[in-house]
């Protein structure tokens, strides 16, 4: 591969802390650009690529069995007595009774002991 010198300023501060960086990770200030950069493009192509996958998918669709009929309106659905209506969320246990308390189905929440 072909190298092409670049000319690049940064600040003295900024400079100095990537010099010491380099010095740790036992390279370059180029070694390191480099390969910060390379990193850098290569993670761009790999968002493209997907992007262009999800998009893809998007266009084409998904099958959900239903061979492209609904037989339920939009109303339908939000409409809370209609057969084809979504459950409700899931209410609250009713309280005990005594015969479940009898039977051991049921037991008492902790409560503080009082003094």
């Amino acid at each position: 591969m072909e190298m092409q010198n670049i000319t690049l300023s940064l600040p003295k501060e900024t400079l100095l802390k990537v010099k010491l960086l380099a010095v740790r990770r036992g390279t370059s200030v180029s070694g390191l650009l480099k390969a910060e950069l390379e990193r850098l493009a290569a993670q761009e192509d790999e968002y493209l690529l997907a992007k262009q996958r999800h998009l893809r998918l998007l266009a084409e669709g998904f099958d959900l069995g239903t061979q492209g009929r609904m037989d339920v309106t939009r109303d339908a659905l939000n409409l809370p007595d209609s057969p084809n209506s979504l459950p409700s969320p899931a209410s609250p246990a009713p309280p005990p009774t005594a015969q479940t308390a009898a039977a051991g189905r049921w037991s008492a929440p902790a409560t503080a002991a009082r003094s």
